[in-house]
């Protein structure tokens, strides 16, 4: 929840100076300094650590729910992915026309790369 919280304090001081989503898709080579970079590093943190644990899951455990009424370990998975969409609207940028609407995947595969590319997506909205 912190690193969640840093990310959108974060988000929401660059909206003043941060450059154009395409300038910053077009700037990947190098990471940046500062605020930027420390964003960078713990989102990188977060990311990896939650792809780990999606890819450790067995596929017919995504349906799995603690308690009715509570989100499947799957639905978890793509609420942080829309999270990471919504996170990046903070900056003005929008989440691309194909981006998932729901919270359901067809597969762990599936609802892995959907993560991986939100995750994709906020890296270039910081950068």
């Amino acid at each position: 929840m912190k690193a969640k919280t840093l990310v959108i304090v974060g988000l929401l001081s660059l909206a003043a100076t941060a450059p154009s989503f395409a300038q910053a898709t077009g700037a990947m080579a190098a990471a940046p300094k500062g605020v930027r970079g420390d964003m960078l590093a713990q989102l990188d943190d977060a990311a990896s650590k939650l792809e780990q644990l999606a890819g450790a899951i067995p596929e017919d455990k995504l349906s799995w729910r603690p308690a009715q009424g509570v989100r499947s370990i799957g639905e978890v998975i793509m609420h942080v992915t829309g999270g990471n969409y919504f996170l990046a609207t903070f900056v003005g940028v929008k989440a691309p026309a194909d981006a998932p609407k729901g919270e359901t995947a067809t597969s762990r595969a599936d609802a892995i790369a959907q993560m991986k590319r939100s995750f994709d997506h906020v890296r270039a909205a910081i950068r």
